[in-house]
């Protein structure tokens, strides 16, 4: 996998090794072509989320196995770490671990605004997740993860963070898919942003302030587009009938990629 830093001059890259899920991370000066000293090891089903500011990522590790059962041990207790550039990632802080549930699994991902840390956790193939967040505005020597959706009643998948407002697509109370936001100052009250439709919700991105919605219909999908209050903005022609398979963009972006 690949993830690259905001300001597009740097990527962290992982790369399998011995034909396993083991994943070696480095990091590429995108300018120089040159890879960076860095080093991350015993990395597995995770992804890079970088702060805004270059300086380090967060990402998703195991402990070291033993020498003799590197390919065959459990994948047990998972931890969440963030490695500053330069240093040793031996030394790299432990953001969040749960060694009392040592199957649960992370995916990390800092807001575009780089101010919250947002953590999905699974747990195998559980559809049901849950939604940690973190303040990043004190630093990460004063992170301190805390649990926002914690009973894993539903899928939770994080579509974007604005300012102090989550917005996640959800099945909970909706069995087709819906977009709700939490205020992540008063996290047990649910908004209800999209509601629950006769088409299944299958993707959304937040992009250009508004929310795009990959609907299935009639075996094929649609595109609308909706406002942040969940008003129906317009509906996007798509040049036949067909499937969409991903979506991407950024909040301040003025386009959206299908």
């Amino acid at each position: 996998t690949v993830s690259v830093s905001d300001s597009g001059e740097l990527a962290a890259i992982a790369l399998s090794f011995a034909g396993s899920d083991w994943l070696r991370w480095r990091v590429r000066d995108l300018e120089t072509g040159e890879d960076l000293p860095d080093r991350i090891e015993w990395s597995k089903f995770s992804s890079a989320a970088w702060t805004t500011d270059d300086a380090g990522f967060f990402y998703a590790r195991y402990p070291e196995p033993p020498a003799d059962a590197r390919y065959e041990a459990p994948n047990r207790d998972m931890q969440v770490r963030y490695h500053r550039l330069g240093t040793d990632s031996a030394d790299d802080p432990i953001v969040l671990q749960t060694p009392e549930e040592p199957e649960w699994g992370f995916t990390p991902e800092v807001s575009h605004d780089g101010a919250t840390l947002v953590v999905t956790i699974f747990r195998g193939t559980d559809p049901e997740t849950r939604i940690y967040v973190a303040d990043l505005t004190s630093g990460i020597e004063a992170l301190e993860v805390r649990p926002l959706l914690d009973r894993a009643d539903a899928v939770y998948l994080h579509i974007a963070t604005l300012g102090h407002t989550i917005y996640l697509r959800t099945d909970l109370d909706a069995p087709l898919g819906r977009v709700i936001a939490i205020d992540l100052d008063r996290p047990t009250e649910i908004r209800e942003v999209i509601p629950e439709g006769r088409d299944a919700l299958e993707q959304a991105a937040l992009v250009g302030g508004r929310l795009a919605v990959d609907y299935l219909h009639d075996a094929h999908h649609r595109l609308a587009v909706h406002e942040l209050d969940g008003r129906h903005a317009f509906d996007v022609e798509l040049p036949a009938i067909g499937t969409i398979e991903a979506m991407s963009g950024k909040p301040d972006d003025d386009e959206l990629f299908v």
